[in-house]
């Protein structure tokens, strides 16, 4: 997870996908001065991606070399659960934290806490047209930002697929940057697609 050390921002893509069934979500992570830094992709079966899509979900994150630095899970004993979470797993399937959807009826949003059930981060939607979240810890410090980015005419009528800024403050560390790009992919599941 070294790599997010350095990190103020990376641009989070979602590549296109031309099936008319769900296909699995597949990300580029790329640093801002555009180079590619990250691969994520979804490891679901036909029946989650296209009749559970919010609720089921596995993402690998890797290097460009397919080491998997990270992965996103939805939690197996919530099948049934009405509200999607997912837990964010570091190197070595350490535990990092779980995140929560709390509320969706105008704007969404999610809660983030640690194995113990403590809160660690809120995530608030701030923001219609161009959504933008905001990550910040129980205090209000701010931690970071997830926007939606306009993807361009062709891409945003006619796919799902979306682009997402991701912004650090400079006192997050490594493991909070993972757990930030993880609600980002929980973020795009469940209010982008």
């Amino acid at each position: 997870m070294e790599i997010f050390a350095n990190l103020e921002s990376v641009i989070v893509k979602q590549k296109k996908s031309s099936s008319i069934f769900n296909a699995n979500r597949k990300y580029e992570v790329y640093h801002p001065n555009g180079q590619q830094i990250l691969l994520a992709s979804q490891d679901n079966d036909f029946m989650d991606r296209n009749f559970l899509p919010e609720h089921h979900m596995t993402i690998n994150v890797t290097t460009p070399e397919k080491k998997v630095i990270m992965h996103v899970a939805r939690p197996e004993q919530v099948f049934c659960e009405s509200k999607p979470q997912v837990d964010v797993f570091g190197p070595g399937g350490k535990f990092l934290a779980k995140i929560k959807l709390k509320g969706k009826v105008f704007t969404a949003s999610f809660k983030v806490v640690d194995d113990k059930k403590n809160l660690m981060f809120k995530i608030s939607e701030n923001g219609a047209l161009q959504p933008e979240y905001i990550v910040t810890d129980p205090r209000g410090q701010e931690f970071g930002r997830i926007g939606k980015k306009f993807a361009g005419v062709l891409q945003e009528m006619f796919t799902s697929a979306d682009n997402f800024q991701v912004t650090f403050s400079r006192t997050a560390n490594v493991e909070t940057k993972a757990i930030i790009l993880g609600a980002t992919l929980l973020i795009d599941a469940v209010c982008h697609e």
